[in-house]
């Protein structure tokens, strides 16, 4: 398999910004919420010239898993997330890191009015 390496940080770069940020009501408008995969389209097949097929006949699952991934009609499982991390020298923690947090930011926007009226606790953390 050819080395890893990253054509282009575009995508990538936009996610750690949109973390770093997260809370920051004007910033997370202006920043979409990526899907995995099209950090798994834009940042691995592409600059490596692999195919949603060949990569599907390699992780020996079904191409319409990876094509509706890439389309960002299917979450990554944790099954998707084994098998990207090993493929792609890579840890299944990276792959369904990126899915909690789209899922979360998806999420935070349909529950935001709700979110805001839960009060928070008065349970005091202790200090390390």
């Amino acid at each position: 398999m050819n080395e890893l390496t990253y054509s282009s940080l575009t995508v990538v770069t936009q996610y750690v910004s949109m973390i770093n940020n997260f809370g920051d009501k004007e910033t997370e408008k202006k920043l979409p919420n990526i899907h995995p995969g099209e950090i798994l389209l834009e940042e691995f097949l592409l600059p490596l010239n692999i195919s949603q097929y060949k990569l599907a006949l390699d992780l020996n699952i079904p191409q319409t898993r990876v094509s509706e991934i890439v389309k960002g009609k299917r979450r990554i499982t944790a099954d998707t997330a084994l098998r990207l991390g090993k493929y792609f020298s890579t840890s299944a923690k990276f792959w369904l890191g990126l899915q909690d947090d789209y899922d979360l930011e998806e999420f935070n926007s349909k529950l935001i009015e709700e979110l805001i009226i839960i009060p928070k606790s008065n349970i005091k953390q202790e200090s390390s």
